[in-house]
Formats: C-alpha cells, sequence, structure tokens
C-alpha cells in the first residue's frame, strides 16, 4: 500500500512539476510575444561592450522584424559609420512603442476621446495626456488629420517613454529584481538606438504597400545601409577600442562612457561615434520627435505618474517641497538629467559626458580644410605648459583674415595643450559649478563652418566665463551673441 501511495504521489509531484513548467513557458512567452499589435514585446538588450553576454550582428543580416514573437528576427549590437553602436533591441522596442500609441491616439481620435494614458511594458510608471480639438474638428478630414496628429505624437510619445525608463534604471530601478541595470542606463547607444526607431516607425507606417512588420524590415535595412552600417566584427572591434575608456570590467560592466543627449538644447541627438574606427567618420544628429501639433489646431498636455520605488529620488529634484508627485516632460526632464550630469561627471570624470575624443577631431577637420604643418604635428605635440604655449604659440589670424583670405588652420589647442591668445571657456554645470578646460578661439567666432568645427555638442551647459583677468579686455564675445550651436558646445577629454 505505502508503494502504491509513493508511486501514485511521485507521480503526482512530477505532474505538478511539469504544468509549472509549461505555465511559466507561457507566461513567459505572453511577456515575449505580446498579443497581437495590442502592447508591443519585451526584448533584451546587452551592453555595446566586448564582455560576455553581448551578441554583435552585422547590419545587413538582423532578419525579419516581428511585432510578437519570431524566431528569424535577430537583435544584438551592429555599428554604422555615423551614429556608432546600435542596440537593435532598442531600437526596435521604440518603434512598436510608436506603432502602438500611434494607433490607440489615432482610434481615440475618431471618437473624439481627449484623455488617454499607457504604460511601457517594462516599467510601472503611468503615462497621462490630454489632448485638445480645434473648433472645427467635426468638419475637417478626421481620418486624414488623426492619422498624421497621431503619428506625431506616437514617436514622442515613444521616445519620451524610452528616455524615462533610462532615467528610472539610473536611479536604480530594474526590470528583473535579481538584475541591476544602473550599467546601461544612459550608455552611449542607447538614446540614440530609441530615437531611431521611431523614426524609422514612422517610416514603416506611412508605407501603405507592406504590412507593420515587412514596413518595418525594409525601413530598418534602409536607414542602416545609409548609415553606413557595418558587420558585427567591426561592432564588436569597437567596443574593444574603448575598453578600459568608456568601459571596464567583463562580467559586471561598469559603464564609464554615458550619452546625456536627449535633445533639450537644441532639438537633435548627436551620437557617439568610436574614434578611428571608421576613417573620416563624422556622426550624424537626429532630431527628436515634437510634441507641437498646433499646426493641425491641436494642444497636448503629458505628465507621468511614477510608480516605482524610486520615485522619491526623482522627484525631491524637481519638487523640493514635495509638493507633486507626477513629473512633467517639459519643465522637469533639464534639471533631472542636469543632475544625473552632476553625478556622472562626480562618479566618472567630465570625460564621461563629452561624446568622443575632441583633440584629433578638431585637427583632422582643420587639416581637411586648410592642410597646416602646425596641425599636422598637433596630436603628437607633448604637453607643455601655458607659459611655455604662450611663448611658441603664433597669434591666432584675425577675423578680417578669415573673413578676406582663404582659410588657413590656426593653432586651436585644448587647454591641456597650448593656450591660444585669446580664448573663452565653457563651463559645465556641476553643484560647485566647476569649469571645465574648455577653449575656441575667438578671433574666427565669425566662421560658423569653424564654430562648428571646433565644438563637441553637450546638453548640460551654463554658461560663458573669460579665462583669465589679464585678458578679459581683449575677449569681446559676449554669450548674448553666441549662437545655441556654440553655447552649448564642450571640448575637454580627461
Amino acid at each position: 500500500m505505502r508503494r502504491v501511495l509513493s508511486r501514485t504521489s511521485s507521480h503526482l509531484t512530477s505532474k505538478v512539476i511539469r504544468y509549472c513548467i509549461i505555465g511559466s513557458a507561457c507566461i513567459a512567452a505572453l511577456g515575449l510575444t505580446g498579443c497581437g499589435y495590442g502592447q508591443p514585446r519585451r526584448r533584451l538588450g546587452c551592453y555595446a561592450t566586448s564582455t560576455p553576454g553581448t551578441r554583435y550582428i552585422s547590419s545587413d543580416k538582423l532578419g525579419r522584424h516581428s511585432y510578437g514573437f519570431n524566431p528569424f528576427e535577430k537583435n544584438g549590437i551592429t555599428y554604422a559609420r555615423k551614429c556608432g553602436h546600435i542596440d537593435i533591441a532598442h531600437l526596435r522596442i521604440a518603434a512598436d512603442n510608436t506603432k502602438y500609441l500611434s494607433e490607440k491616439i489615432y482610434n481615440g481620435m475618431l471618437t473624439d476621446q481627449t484623455e488617454f494614458s499607457f504604460r511601457l511594458v517594462a516599467d510601472r510608471s503611468k503615462h497621462v495626456f490630454k489632448l485638445s480639438y480645434p473648433d472645427n474638428w467635426q468638419q475637417t478630414d478626421k481620418e486624414t488629420v488623426a492619422r498624421e496628429v497621431s503619428l506625431q505624437l506616437g514617436q514622442y510619445l515613444a521616445f519620451s517613454a524610452t528616455t524615462w525608463h533610462e532615467m528610472l534604471t539610473w536611479f536604480g530601478y530594474h526590470t528583473v529584481i535579481i538584475i541591476p541595470e544602473f550599467a546601461s542606463a544612459f550608455s552611449w547607444e542607447d538614446v540614440y538606438s530609441n530615437l531611431l526607431g521611431t523614426s524609422i516607425a514612422a517610416k514603416a507606417i506611412r508605407d501603405t504597400d507592406h504590412k507593420y512588420n515587412k514596413a518595418m524590415t525594409l525601413a530598418i535595412n534602409q536607414e542602416l545601409k545609409r548609415l553606413g552600417g557595418r558587420s558585427g566584427r567591426v561592432a564588436k572591434k569597437a567596443a574593444e577600442m574603448v575598453r578600459g575608456k568608456w568601459f571596464t570590467g567583463n562580467f559586471i560592466v561598469s559603464m564609464k562612457k554615458r550619452n546625456l543627449d536627449i535633445g533639450i538644447d537644441d532639438g537633435f541627438i548627436t551620437p557617439m561615434i568610436v574614434p578611428e574606427i571608421c576613417s573620416d567618420a563624422r556622426p550624424q544628429p537626429h532630431p527628436v520627435p515634437s510634441h507641437d501639433v498646433s499646426r493641425y489646431g491641436f494642444s497636448m498636455e503629458y505628465h507621468i505618474v511614477p510608480k516605482e520605488f524610486e520615485k522619491g529620488k526623482i522627484l525631491s529634484i524637481v519638487h523640493h517641497d514635495r509638493s507633486s508627485k507626477t513629473i512633467t516632460p517639459d519643465i522637469h526632464y533639464a534639471p533631472i538629467m542636469a543632475h544625473i550630469a552632476d553625478v556622472a561627471i562626480e562618479k566618472y570624470g567630465p570625460y564621461a559626458i563629452i561624446p568622443y575624443n575632441p583633440d584629433k577631431v578638431i585637427a583632422q577637420e582643420l587639416a581637411n580644410l586648410a592642410p597646416s604643418s602646425s596641425v599636422a604635428r598637433y596630436n603628437s605635440r607633448p604637453a607643455v605648459t601655458p607659459k611655455k604655449a604662450e611663448k611658441n604659440t603664433p597669434s591666432p589670424a584675425s577675423a578680417a583674415q578669415v573673413n578676406n583670405q582663404p582659410l588657413q588652420a590656426p593653432p586651436i589647442k585644448v587647454a591641456k595643450f597650448n593656450k591660444p591668445r585669446v580664448t573663452v571657456t565653457v563651463t559645465q554645470k556641476t553643484n560647485k559649478y566647476t569649469p571645465l578646460k574648455t577653449t575656441a578661439v575667438r578671433d574666427i567666432k565669425e566662421s560658423s563652418a569653424f564654430r562648428a568645427m571646433i565644438t563637441q555638442k553637450t546638453n548640460t551647459y551654463d554658461s560663458f566665463q573669460k579665462v583669465g583677468d589679464s585678458i578679459a579686455e581683449e575677449v569681446d564675445i559676449a554669450e548674448k551673441k553666441l549662437t545655441p550651436a556654440l553655447s552649448s558646445q564642450v571640448l575637454y577629454q580627461d
């Protein structure tokens, strides 16, 4: 009898275990696949580091995009000449959220819905927005206008929500309880990958000749080809080249390089490319989506209600009196990003948020425009003291000479090398407003080509300071005369 009961008990136990395994697999499958064109499914991203667990893929071998689960879809890290590393999983997630939100808004607009809300699959925060309609809405071609407005707002909300996810993970949130995600917060490829996904999704949605998945497959391939997509081997080599500079570790990764550019300053995001991996490569800024739909007569109010345990850390930055428990991206993203920049600089140094090595890029660009032996020797010249630099450095050309004669490469130097006769410095906002060692030559300020050439973009600038009381009278560049393009620039490498 005991043997019978033992066998029966053993049989029941094995069946329970089997059903538990099957049930868990089904739950996981539902989480990964989503349901039709409902909430987008989860995808697993990875670091753009040459470490275990990172899968490198060629930009022309990404398989077929699938809103739902599809074994033929390939995700991982690839590389493109004009934008550096790309996390294809992040790209697809942002794209599918653009699709999901656009359809949600479109269907709501056809029924005059004014209040909408959604959550990302990976977060608990609730995103709420209200849509105000024009007075003549009932007399307009609803379907045509709704299609345009919903697509624009879908892009904006998808990008804003994925950016919010990056903020959450910076402050300690992680989707899987036992797996920390701080290292991936604003890693150098994430934000641009998200942005690229929203842009590609818009192209796919407008493609009326193909269904969404097919249109996405075609649009991804076309965009990566335009950006100069490379092989998985190149992507891995690029990651290995920045080991020790942009990241350290293997199984436990520490990210030292972060891209905090979310387009606040100028409406564009500049990607971080790895120096020297592709000859003459220049990063291609990409515009961020806008929620301004006033040309159609609409307006939108949008806020986020954080539900994560980490919400207190973020709310305390923008609501010192704890009077509100919501985040308004238009108002609060900027101070939150400034706080993150302060922490990143304190933790990793100012080089943590600078796009890439500016020394060689500046010299290379100047050499391309006007070859000069002084510029050619720039990178190989050892560091010298400012006093010695002043003796050895010729005076830069005057503004008149720059305007009236062929461009000649002036002796532009980062502050830790030779210091020009007249300079201004961009101050990086930190808790103590510590200025970075950033320089730009005053005498060529009139040339927009040079201005763009000698600067690299970051979105946490604060103000200009004149370098040295002894040359203060010589510097006639007032902050009001400088364009946002220059006032948002920083040149420095730790």
